[in-house]
């Protein structure tokens, strides 16, 4: 599918998993990503590529010199009904490859990151087929693109929906308490964890230590 979101800046997307790609662009605004194991800042005109059941999570700042609303663009896709609809069309072996091969994150810059952010901003007054013909472009786009950085998911992360639902709970409470002089302690009885517990099954988790 394909969305168009506006929301206020401080606006947090909890640490979530699902098996479909993702395309995101970031028109507006600025924040920090977590992409399986890899912590980092995203600024306005990032285009990223996470590959499917890859944890991430989006977390937009708050800007008090510019409070605008932030933008950003996504389209979600499965790699099985592309590869399998698309497989036997010779004209399309570039991009089949392209999406069965994928293993790692992606962040799109240069010329390609620019087009793609303009045929994203163009399907919001498309057709379904006007928007089925763009996403095929942004492949073709993706696919033959020079300016690539490759984000390396180099450790094994849970789909378990019992602790995908209770690390988001932990992301929620940090965010929620982040101008607070919270602690280690309190992060863990939060979700009902003892410390060393709760240690273990963040860094499992998320690839990173709680202090991280």
């Amino acid at each position: 599918y394909f969305r168009a979101n506006e929301f206020s800046p401080g606006t947090y997307f909890p640490f979530h998993i699902h098996p479909e790609l993702e395309l995101q662009y970031v028109e507006c605004g600025h924040g920090r990503r977590l992409i399986g194991s890899v912590l980092e800042d995203f600024s306005e005109g990032a285009v990223h590529l996470v590959p499917g059941n890859v944890p991430h999570l989006w977390c937009y700042s708050k800007d008090e010199v510019n409070p605008s609303p932030a933008r950003s663009y996504t389209i979600q896709f499965k790699s099985d009904f592309f590869t399998e609809a698309f497989g036997m069309v010779p004209e399309l072996r570039r991009e089949v490859d392209f999406i069965s091969e994928l293993k790692d994150a992606m962040e799109i810059k240069g010329k390609a990151a620019a087009n793609i952010a303009g045929m994203l901003k163009a399907m919001v007054k498309q057709t379904a087929l006007e928007r089925f013909i763009s996403f095929l472009k942004i492949l073709e786009e993706l696919s033959s693109a020079s300016e690539v950085r490759h984000i390396k998911v180099n450790h094994i992360v849970t789909s378990n929906p019992r602790s995908m639902t209770r690390i988001q709970q932990v992301f929620s409470y940090m965010e929620e308490n982040h101008d607070k002089n919270f602690s280690l302690d309190a992060a863990a009885a939060h979700v009902g964890m003892n410390k060393a517990s709760f240690c273990k099954f963040f860094k499992q988790v998320t690839g990173h230590t709680f202090i991280d």
